[in-house]
């Protein structure tokens, strides 16, 4: 017995399934092991981007150096799969994705795009002004890290008191229209656990306050100074975490009409956000912003000091401004 298209129709089963956890449920897609709705689940999980994905074989699911600390680039060389374009789904063979993310050239984003994503580096710059670098945090082996928003602030009473309400709620916005573009069903997940929880949005200055449609977290990080973390495990209330790279020009070296993002001359050692258990690494060496459901942090690479950010901030709004009377 013969069947045509075998092959193809096991693999579109395996991108279906990779790709279920990101999407809305449908009608079509409940059961991707139907073959009847492999293809309308993989046009709604593509949406308006097409998307590939990279599964993982048997043999590369363990960690082929346990008695590393930290992963070597001999054995990332050695025994992992490097990832740095496009839209990609990673996944266990025959298993649901457990990452999506998404590449962006900055030269490939439209111009409103491109400057929301400067005022976004704006607005976590801003924060190191009124809240000082975390110091409990147990897995950090190097850089820093800042932490805003309700779950994570200092005092109740230190919210909200000196946040610019404007600046807090279209950051929210961005991040959110962002997340839900790439995996709308993790957005979603996000949106029901805060409202479940009847939990403050990082965009409230007030509690409690009415939700809208950008609702979805309490509280966010940021990390710059080269930050790593050692091998752990987060115990967030969401299923899935965001995680954004961008890469911006050193404030030292920077004069007021210079690019805020690194768009050219960046470079970076060691840039690899990898899954040891998968043998796979999302490559950041490269000249791009990048968004990947694994943890909810917006990473700005840098090589700033922390007298440098006020004088990056005053740049940034410079060069914004100046964008904003060439248009009008």
């Amino acid at each position: 017995r013969v069947r045509p298209n075998k092959v193809s129709a096991r693999w579109a089963r395996y991108q279906a399934k990779a790709e279920l956890l990101f999407v809305l449920p449908t009608e079509d897609n409940k059961n991707p092991q139907d073959p009847k709705n492999t293809k309308q689940a993989i046009t709604a999980a593509s949406g308006s981007k097409a998307a590939f994905s990279y599964f993982v074989p048997p043999t590369g699911q363990h960690n082929p150096n346990p008695s590393e600390l930290l992963t070597s680039q001999a054995t990332l060389k050695a025994s992992y799969r490097g990832l740095s374009f496009g839209t990609c789904v990673i996944a266990p063979r025959g298993g649901p994705g457990f990452c999506k993310f998404q590449t962006i050239p900055f030269p490939k984003m439209l111009p409103d795009e491109l400057q929301g994503l400067e005022k976004l580096v704006c607005f976590f710059l801003d924060q190191t002004d009124y809240v000082s670098p975390v110091k409990n945090n147990g897995p950090l082996m190097g850089g820093w890290m800042w932490a805003c928003g309700w779950r994570k602030s200092s005092k109740k009473e230190g919210f909200g008191r000196y946040c610019l309400a404007a600046a807090y709620q279209e950051a929210n916005e961005w991040i959110a229209t962002h997340l839900q573009e790439l995996a709308p069903r993790a957005f979603k997940e996000y949106c029901e656990t805060l409202i479940k929880g009847n939990l403050p949005s990082m965009a409230h200055m007030e509690y409690p306050t009415p939700y809208n449609m950008f609702d979805f977290a309490s509280f966010f990080t940021f990390t710059m100074h080269n930050f790593f973390n050692g091998p752990h495990q987060d115990t967030n209330a969401n299923t899935w975490t965001l995680v954004s790279w961008i890469p911006i020009f050193n404030p030292k070296t920077s004069n007021p009409d210079d690019p805020i993002l690194a768009d050219n001359g960046f470079n970076m050692i060691g840039g690899q956000f990898t899954f040891r258990d998968f043998q796979v690494y999302i490559e950041l060496n490269k000249v791009m912003s990048e968004k990947m459901l694994n943890a909810v942090v917006a990473y700005i690479e840098g090589q700033t000091k922390v007298a440098g950010q006020k004088q990056q901030v005053e740049y940034a709004q410079n060069h914004i401004a100046k964008q904003n009377s060439k248009k009008s």
